[in-house]
């Protein structure tokens, strides 16, 4: 496997880990900004939007 790749898929958990550590501060409700996830990840909000569309989709990955 590349190293860009190893970096996606740490950078997506990264993104992810952020979103369920709000996810259960919001007792388990999809609330959070997108401003919320990128400050608790420290990422850049284009580095967000290169991988997610919007909060929901996260919910989704994790789920699937």
């Amino acid at each position: 496997m590349s190293e860009y790749i190893k970096a996606r898929r740490k950078k997506k958990e990264v993104i992810k880990k952020a979103f369920w550590e709000l996810y259960k501060k919001y007792n388990f409700q999809n609330v959070m900004t997108v401003k919320e996830i990128i400050d608790e990840a420290k990422i850049h909000r284009t580095t967000f939007y290169f991988y997610y569309e919007n909060t929901g989709e996260i919910l989704d990955e994790i789920i699937s």
